[in-house]
């Protein structure tokens, strides 16, 4: 009994912590719209979602972090050894593509949020460079799984280039996503764009299919 109170009690922490996070990011983001970047402070967010600055710098080092929020991460470590072993499909763009959707961690997301956070990057160069900066480093992650896909040591030229073209993909789809504001899922959206890009791209899809690698390939 007295286990099942403390995990109900770590249970409402962890829920008012992530409803404050929550309130930090939005609050940053609204004020940001309405007065630039440089014209709000730490202590307008902290205001506007109602907690102290000492608060505030609980959650976020900065009104930098704040405004960019969580950044949805790259498949887990069970997906990316699928993919290297060369699945699920066998076919290289839509693995990847069921790699990179973040849907798991957007679906459900009020989409004035989304919105919001688009308005926010193209408006303010500094956080669409940091945002910029977050995508290249996805790429070379996603680069660095196709060559062990591969079976090759180091991503070449044609590995950093199909990790670009899935990049492009992801950012179009969440672009059509957002601005369709229709309840569609992300994914149909992914699989739409991904679509473009295979029949844009190449002339027959299936020669994207490659053979699986050895057993023996390990992950890293």
């Amino acid at each position: 009994m007295q286990s099942m109170q403390v995990d109900a009690v770590e249970g409402l922490r962890t829920t008012k912590k992530r409803a404050t996070r929550t309130q930090l990011i939005t609050a940053a983001r609204r004020l940001t719209v309405e007065h630039g970047l440089d014209g709000v402070t730490v202590e307008m967010i902290a205001a506007e979602a109602g907690v102290s600055v000492r608060t505030f710098h609980n959650y976020f080092p900065t009104k930098d972090d704040a405004l960019v929020g969580d950044q949805p991460e790259l498949g887990d470590e069970e997906a990316a050894r699928r993919f290297v072993a060369g699945g699920p499909t066998g076919v290289l763009l839509p693995d990847l593509v069921d790699l990179v959707d973040p849907s798991r961690t957007i679906d459900g997301t009020d989409p004035s949020e989304l919105r919001l956070v688009h308005t926010v990057l193209l408006a303010e160069p500094r956080l669409l460079a940091r945002q910029l900066a977050h995508a290249m480093a996805q790429e070379d992650r996603i680069a660095g799984l196709i060559a062990q896909r591969r079976g090759r040591t180091a991503p070449d030229a044609a590995c950093r280039t199909v990790a670009a073209v899935v990049g492009a993909v992801l950012r179009a789809a969440f672009t059509e996503w957002v601005t369709a504001d229709d309840g569609s899922p992300l994914r149909s959206h992914l699989d739409a764009c991904l679509a473009v890009a295979m029949t844009e791209l190449g002339p027959d899809p299936a020669a994207l299919r490659e053979p699986r690698p050895s057993a023996d390939l390990e992950y890293s």
